[in-house]
C-alpha cells in the first residue's frame, strides 16, 4: 500500500513511467533520490571546516580546489574525482598528503551522515522496481561508486541494475556523453533510447540533455529551488546562503517540497496547513531558542536543568534530537503547575486575600467552587461550616454565585484558617519534591516557554534557592519590576 499520495502532476509522471513503452527508468541521486539538509551543496564544507578545528577558511579553499581541479583536468574528461580535488587542495592549501586524506575522509563521512531520502521520489523508485521495471541510477558526482553505493544502501535505495557515476566513467550528463553511454549499453539488450526515461532536478543536464539524446525526460525540481520561487519564502533563501541558517531552511525546504509538484499557495507561508506552520515558524524558533539557551548554559556553568512541564516536554524532545551535536547538561522534568504552587499562598501574611489579589475570583464563581478550588476544602463537615458563614451574609444556596468581592470580604480572615489547614500537608510533600529536584547541583536553570519566571520566583521566595530562569518570552514583570520577581536571574531569548 502506498504511504505517500502523489500530487496530480507527479502521479501523471508515474503513470507514464508505468507504461509498457518505458523499459528502463534512470534516477539522478542528489536533490532527486537523496537530499542534503542545506540550501546549497557546498554549505557542507562549512561543517568540514568546523570538524577539522582549524581556522583556515577551509570552505572557500575547498571550493577553489574543486574549481582548479576542473580547470587542469584533461580536456577529454568530463568530470573529476574527489582524489583529484584533494590533490589540488593539498597544493594550494599547504596541507600534507596525510592531512588532505584525513580531511577528505571527514568530508565523506559528513556526506554519509547528512544525506537522507526524498521520500516521495524514493517511494516512486520502489514502486517501479516492484512492477519489474529496470531501474538504474545516473549521477554527475566526484564521489566514487563504492561510496555512493554505501550511501544509497544506507538510505534504502537498493535493487537498481546499474549505477553510472560521471567521475568513474569520465562522462557527464551535462555533456550528454553519459546518456550516450547508457543508450549504447542498453541498445545491446534491444532497448532503444525512447524506451529509457530519466528523472532529475537539473533542468539542463537531466532534462534537456537526456531529451536531446532521444530519451524521455522528467523534471523533478529540487526543494531549495522551489522554496526560492515562493513569494514569502524567498527571503529565507536569500538571507541563509552560506550561514548556519542554510541548514535550518534547507531542512524546511526538503520537508515542504518533498513532492516537487505538491500544491502550495505562494501567497501564504503555511499554505493553510498547521503542520507547515510548525515547520516554517514554530520549529525553527524553538530550535534556535534551544541552541541559544545551551550556549548560555555553558557560559554560566549551569550544571542542571529543570524542565517546567508541560512546556518542558518540548525541550526534552529537542534535546533528544540534537544530543549528538550539542553538549546537553543533566536535566529533569519538573511538575510544578500554578495549581500546585497556589497552595503556598497560604504561607503568606493574609494568604487568602493575597491569593485573591494575584488571581481574582470571577463573580460568577459558585460558593461551592470557591470552597473546593480556592480554599481547597473538600471535607463535608468543613464545607458545611464554611457554608454557614456565607449564610450569615445572606446567601441562600451553596451553588449561588459569589458576586462582588465586597459582599464576602469580611469573612476572608476566618476563611484564611481553612485555607492554611487544607494546604499544609500537601506543602510538606511539594517542598520535599522541590528540594529533591535540585539535588546536589550548585547552579540550576529552570526552562520554560514563558512568561514571568514564576517557577524561579517560587524557588527563591519559599526555599531561598537562586536559579536561572530561561524563557522564550517574558513579560514586563521581569524587565521592569524586579521586586515583583524577587530579583531572580532571568534570561530571555
Amino acid at each position: 500500500m502506498r504511504n505517500i499520495e502523489y500530487s496530480k502532476k507527479l502521479n501523471d509522471i508515474f503513470e507514464e513511467l508505468k507504461s509498457e513503452e518505458v523499459r528502463v527508468v534512470s534516477f539522478d541521486i542528489f536533490d532527486t533520490l537523496l537530499v542534503r539538509p542545506c540550501l546549497i551543496p557546498t554549505d557542507i564544507f562549512y561543517l568540514v571546516e568546523r570538524k577539522i578545528g582549524r581556522d583556515v577558511g577551509f570552505a572557500e579553499l575547498r571550493k577553489k580546489a574543486e574549481a582548479y581541479a576542473r580547470k587542469v583536468k584533461p580536456y577529454y574528461y568530463d568530470d573529476i574525482t574527489i582524489d583529484e580535488i584533494y590533490k589540488c587542495l593539498a597544493e594550494i592549501g599547504g596541507f600534507s598528503k596525510d592531512e588532505a586524506e584525513e580531511i577528505k575522509r571527514i568530508e565523506i563521512e559528513i556526506e554519509k551522515d547528512l544525506l537522507y531520502p526524498r521520500e516521495t521520489i524514493k517511494q516512486m523508485y520502489c514502486e517501479l522496481l516492484q512492477m519489474g521495471k529496470i531501474v538504474i541510477i545516473t549521477s554527475d558526482m566526484y564521489l566514487p561508486k563504492n561510496i555512493l553505493e554505501g550511501i544509497l544502501s544506507h538510505n534504502g535505495i537498493v535493487g537498481y541494475e546499474r549505477l553510472y557515476v560521471s567521475c568513474e566513467e569520465r562522462l557527464a550528463k551535462g555533456s550528454g556523453r553519459l546518456f550516450e553511454k547508457i543508450i549504447s549499453d542498453y541498445s545491446e539488450k534491444g532497448i532503444e533510447a525512447q524506451n529509457i526515461a530519466h528523472l532529475g532536478d537539473n533542468y539542463r543536464a537531466d532534462v534537456e540533455m537526456s531529451a536531446k539524446m532521444g530519451m524521455k525526460s522528467y523534471h523533478l525540481p529540487k526543494p531549495s529551488g522551489i522554496l526560492n520561487s515562493k513569494k514569502y519564502m524567498k527571503p529565507l533563501y536569500r538571507f541563509s546562503e552560506g550561514k548556519d541558517d542554510s541548514f535550518l531552511v534547507g531542512v524546511l525546504a526538503n520537508y515542504l517540497f518533498d513532492d516537487p509538484y505538491r500544491p502550495y499557495n505562494s501567497d501564504t507561508v503555511s499554505a493553510g496547513d498547521y503542520k507547515n506552520l510548525g515547520a516554517v515558524l514554530y520549529g525553527p524558533i524553538l530550535l534556535s531558542y534551544t541552541i541559544w539557551m545551551l550556549k548560555e548554559i555553558e557560559a554560566k556553568k549551569i550544571d542542571k536543568l529543570l524542565l517546567a512541564y508541560r512546556d518542558g516536554f518540548i525541550f526534552e524532545n529537542i534535546f533528544k534530537i540534537i544530543n549528538n551535536y550539542f553538549k546537553i547538561p543533566e536535566y529533569e522534568d519538573l511538575y510544578l503547575s500554578r495549581s500546585v504552587r497556589y497552595k503556598y499562598n497560604s504561607q503568606e501574611k493574609y494568604g487568602l486575600l493575597a491569593s485573591i489579589r494575584k488571581h481574582p475570583i470571577p463573580s460568577q464563581t459558585t460558593i461551592l467552587d470557591f470552597i473546593n478550588n480556592r480554599l481547597l476544602v473538600t471535607d463535608k463537615e468543613k464545607v458545611n461550616e464554611i457554608w454557614m458563614m456565607f449564610c450569615e451574609l445572606g446567601y441562600e444556596n451553596i451553588n449561588s454565585q459569589l458576586g462582588n468581592e465586597t459582599r464576602y470580604f469580611k469573612i476572608l480572615p476566618r476563611l484564611n484558617e481553612y485555607f492554611i489547614d487544607s494546604s499544609k500537608d500537601d506543602i510538606k510533600i511539594i517542598s520535599n519534591y522541590c528540594i529533591e529536584k535540585i539535588g546536589n547541583a550548585e547552579r540550576v536553570g529552570i526552562v520554560d516557554v514563558g512568561y514571568q519566571g514564576s517557577v524561579a520566583e517560587f524557588y527563591k521566595q519559599f526555599f531561598g534557592i537562586d536559579t536561572y530562569s530561561f524563557q522564550l518570552f517574558e513579560t514586563s514583570n521581569l524587565t521592569i519590576d524586579k521586586k515583583i520577581c524577587n530579583n531572580i536571574s532571568s534570561i530571555s531569548w
